[in-house]
């Protein structure tokens, strides 16, 4: 029973320092109601919320005609019959207009004369669309849209840019390389 004294006491304390600050108070976690509930603390509890706007990013390269003669007369395959699909990065869904989500990721990632392909965490996957990019912060934006009686996309909870305080936790998460989670 001091376990969950000490859990009720620490989230009494974490949720007046919530409401000084002015923080989203659905961030902050009720005590376990069981002893298999301890480990599931706030961290537990912001990954979980956060994770299924994250999504990995894959590019399918486009085979040039230049190419496609080089495998065949070097190896004796076509290059088109397999094509080359590389799980490369990851993103984060930040907004949803419609059928449209729109996706942050790093300039990196991308590569020219690729279609990039974009897998959720429940494992849809659609085709992106480049919209803007800027090489000197290294970001860009892409667009998925939606199918037809796919559920809305998750964009992610942004917090207020002057509500981070000196000495506390970043937590950053990603999908790279089709790992599922980072």
């Amino acid at each position: 029973m001091r376990n969950s004294s000490t859990h009720w006491r620490k989230a009494a304390l974490v949720l007046s320092a919530c409401l000084m600050a002015g923080c989203d108070k659905s961030l902050v976690t009720a005590p376990p109601t069981s002893i298999g509930d301890i480990r599931r603390d706030a961290t537990v509890a912001a990954i979980e919320r956060v994770m299924p706007s994250v999504v990995n990013i894959r590019l399918a390269k486009i085979v040039t005609p230049i190419e496609e003669a080089y495998f065949r007369r070097r190896f004796g395959i076509s290059k088109t019959e397999q094509p080359e699909i590389n799980s490369i990065g990851s993103g984060v869904i930040i907004d949803e207009i419609g059928e449209d989500g729109y996706i942050l990721t790093n300039l990196h990632v991308l590569q020219e004369d690729s279609s990039v392909q974009v897998q959720l965490q429940d494992g849809r996957e659609y085709r992106a669309w480049p919209l803007l990019w800027t090489s000197q912060k290294d970001l860009a934006l892409l667009r998925i849209t939606r199918k037809s009686g796919d559920k809305p996309f998750k964009p992610i909870p942004f917090a207020k840019d002057d509500d981070l305080l000196l000495g506390e936790t970043v937590i950053a998460v990603g999908n790279p390389f089709g790992l599922g989670g980072s």
